[in-house]
C-alpha cells in the first residue's frame, strides 16, 4: 500500500502561501547556518544552550563558600605556624637574663682594679677572700677594690658587709652608713685592708665614734685580717692634708695601726689598718 501524498494547493492563493512557507524555512536555515540574524531555529538552539552554561557557571553562594573556605584554610595554616613556632621556641633553652646593673656608688674612691665575688653572706667565705687577696704580692701603692654580691648579683647592705668582715659596730652607727666598700692597699709589708663608708650624717657619726673609742679596738680588730694581732691602747689625733683622723698604734715598724677618719665635705668615713693606706685613700678622694 502506497503512502498518501500531501494534497497540492488548489487555488492560486494557497499556492502562493505554500511557496512563501518554503522560502521562509529555507531562509531560516540559511540564516542559522550563516549566523547573520536570529531565527526561530537559532533561538531554539540558544535556548537549549543556556541551561548548560548556567550549570557550568557557579552561583554567588558557591563563590562565597569557596572564598570562605580559602580564608579559613589560610587562617588555619597561620595558626599552625604560630603554634609550631611557640613549641620550637620553648624547646630551645633560652640564655639567662643579664644581671641588673649595680646601683651607682656614693663612694668616689677608685681602685686600680676591681674584683667582684659572689658569696653567701651566712658563711665566712668573705673574710677568707679578703685575707687571700691581702696575701698577694702586688706593686707598692696599688689599691684593689673588692666587691661582694649575692647570687642575685645584688650588692650587700652595710650591716651584712660588717657581719661578713666579722666586725661589730653600734646599731645607731650602722644606721648612719648608706654604703660600704672594701679595698686592699699594697705596701712593702703586703696587703692591708681599707674599709670606706658613705655616711648620712657625718657629724652624728663622728660624735658616736668618739664616744665608743674605748670599745673600737675590739669591735674593729677583724680589719687586720689576722686573729693574732693584739689591738689595745689609746687613740691619738692627727691630720693629713687638713683631714683629721684618729690613730691607735699597733706596730709602728710594720705600719700596723687602727685608724678612722672622716672627710666631712664628701660624707666619707675611712677605717684603715695602715697609716700609708689611709693617706693614699685621702689623696685619691681629694683629687
Amino acid at each position: 500500500m502506497e503512502n498518501p501524498k500531501p494534497p497540492l494547493p488548489e487555488t492560486k492563493e494557497e499556492t502562493s502561501n505554500f511557496h512563501s512557507s518554503i522560502k521562509t524555512l529555507q531562509k531560516d536555515v540559511e540564516d542559522f547556518v550563516k549566523g547573520e540574524r536570529p531565527s526561530l531555529i537559532s533561538l531554539l538552539a540558544r535556548g537549549a544552550q543556556r541551561p548548560l552554561e548556567q550549570e557550568n557557571k557557579p552561583s554567588s553562594l558557591k563563590r562565597w563558600l569557596s572564598t570562605l573556605a580559602v580564608i579559613f584554610s589560610g587562617m588555619t595554616l597561620i595558626g599552625l605556624g604560630i603554634y609550631a613556632y611557640i613549641l620550637i621556641r620553648r624547646s630551645i633553652p633560652q640564655p639567662p637574663p643579664p644581671p641588673p646593673p649595680l646601683p651607682e656608688s656614693r663612694i668616689p674612691l677608685k681602685g686600680d682594679n676591681s674584683i667582684t665575688f659572689t658569696i653567701d653572706s651566712n658563711t665566712p667565705e668573705g673574710k677568707n677572700i679578703l685575707r687571700e687577696e691581702a696575701q698577694k704580692r702586688e706593686e707598692t701603692g696599688r689599691i684593689t677594690e673588692i666587691l661582694f654580691a649575692s647570687q642575685e648579683k645584688n650588692v650587700f647592705p652595710p650591716d651584712v658587709l660588717i657581719k661578713i668582715l666579722g666586725a661589730t659596730l653600734p646599731t645607731d652607727i650602722v644606721e648612719e652608713i648608706s654604703e660600704i666598700k672594701f679595698y686592699i692597699h699594697y705596701s712593702f709589708f703586703g696587703g692591708k685592708l681599707l674599709v670606706v663608708a658613705a655616711l648620712k650624717d657625718t657629724r652624728k657619726t663622728l660624735l658616736r665614734l668618739e664616744q665608743e673609742e674605748k670599745n673600737l679596738p675590739n669591735m674593729l680588730k677583724p680589719i687586720f685580717l689576722d686573729d693574732t694581732v693584739e689591738v689595745k691602747g689609746t687613740f691619738i689625733s692627727q691630720s693629713y692634708h687638713n683631714i683629721d683622723f684618729k690613730k691607735l698604734a699597733i706596730n709602728q715598724e710594720r705600719d700596723s695601726n687602727l685608724i678612722y677618719g672622716l672627710i666631712p665635705f664628701k660624707n666619707i668615713l675611712i677605717f684603715s689598718s695602715t697609716e700609708r693606706g689611709f693617706e693614699k685613700s685621702v689623696e685619691r678622694l681629694l683629687q
